[in-house]
């Protein structure tokens, strides 16, 4: 296992949590970002202290929550090994509550706020920024030689908040070209 991950606990955060008011749930956490069908949280445990973890509660059995974390795995080894991103670790994790909900967790590094994309290019001059832009260019260069060579899979990267923080970054590179 990548993280030493107590389910006991990770089920005891699941069975209480306030998800109207996770910072007052039995097992206190806060809300750092919210995906299409997930919420991403810091869960305010000492066993957690260096982790996220992405909550995904949409699942009817164990059978599909292991299917979705078998496909979870494969695309993540295949941008990996195959496409050459620099993935999260990321590791899947099952919790089945006594009431037979079945909720599937990703857990994943820490990582200071200010070095995510959206904080870091606001505290930085221009010439950092142009450096993520062309970097992020690179990335998306990568997952695009991968599709034009792959007749059977294709992969993407794109998330909402990507897209204006691209357009932020482009702005910056073109005044820098043009100055």
């Amino acid at each position: 296992m990548l993280f030493d991950i107590n389910k006991n606990i990770l089920k005891e955060f699941e069975e209480g949590l306030n998800t109207l008011n996770p910072e007052k749930s039995k097992i206190p956490a806060r809300i750092i970002g919210y995906g299409e069908i997930s919420t991403v949280f810091i869960i305010e445990h000492p066993s957690f202290h260096s982790l996220v973890f992405k909550r995904i509660p949409v699942f009817s059995s164990r059978e599909e929550a292991e299917y979705y974390d078998g496909i979870l795995q494969e695309y993540l080894q295949i941008l990996k090994d195959d496409v050459g991103i620099d993935v999260a670790q990321s590791q899947g994790v099952i919790v089945e509550t006594s009431d037979g909900r079945i909720v599937y967790y990703i857990a994943q590094e820490l990582i200071p706020k200010s070095n995510i994309a959206n904080s870091f290019i606001t505290s930085v001059d221009d010439k950092d920024n142009t450096n993520v832009f062309k970097q992020v260019v690179i990335e998306i260069l990568k997952v695009k030689t991968f599709n034009d060579r792959s007749s059977k899979i294709k992969v993407g990267l794109m998330d909402k908040y990507l897209t204006g923080q691209l357009k932020t970054l482009r702005e910056i590179y073109i005044r820098e070209i043009y100055n």
